[in-house]
């Protein structure tokens, strides 16, 4: 089985200081080719929608 390289999304900061786009492209300028979504950074996402971070928001935020 071979890995990836890769970095967790909280290893680029705080979900509301840093936003995944900033992050996502942080991660492009250094070469890394995926990102481990920490459960925060979706929440976060999530919550700025109607309703909050209700389930079906959770999904549509990870989308």
């Amino acid at each position: 089985m071979s890995y990836r390289l890769a970095i967790a999304s909280m290893s680029l900061g705080g979900p509301w200081i840093h936003n995944l786009t900033a992050k996502f492209t942080a991660a492009a300028e250094a070469g890394t080719p995926a990102i481990e979504l920490f459960f925060k950074d979706l929440l976060h996402i999530a919550t700025s929608l109607p309703s909050g971070p209700t389930p079906s928001n959770q999904l549509l935020a990870a989308r």
